[in-house]
């Protein structure tokens, strides 16, 4: 059987503002996204749920594609390292 480069898991971040909260993880934005894309990607984290570091962390893990779950604003001192991710 010969695969092609279509075949291969991708990585895909994800990010979230809110604080994970183990006692009710159904409320958890990021909940249904992740069992949504577990089967078919890689999912790469940040730790923090501050955008100001969790989007140079997630950048770092170099993913195909970032969902963001119940994201606000994007800080002004990582936009551009966004933007040019993007591009």
């Amino acid at each position: 059987r010969v695969l092609d480069e279509n075949s291969k898991r991708r990585r895909v971040g994800l990010l979230s503002q809110a604080e994970a909260d183990q006692a009710q993880p159904l409320l958890s934005p990021l909940y249904y996204i992740r069992r949504a894309l577990q089967p078919f990607a890689d999912l790469a984290e940040a730790s923090s749920a501050d955008l100001a570091d969790a989007i140079p962390q997630l950048l770092d893990q170099k993913p195909a594609m970032i969902v963001m779950a119940d994201v606000g604003t994007i800080p002004e001192q990582v936009r551009q390292r966004l933007v040019d991710w993007v591009d």
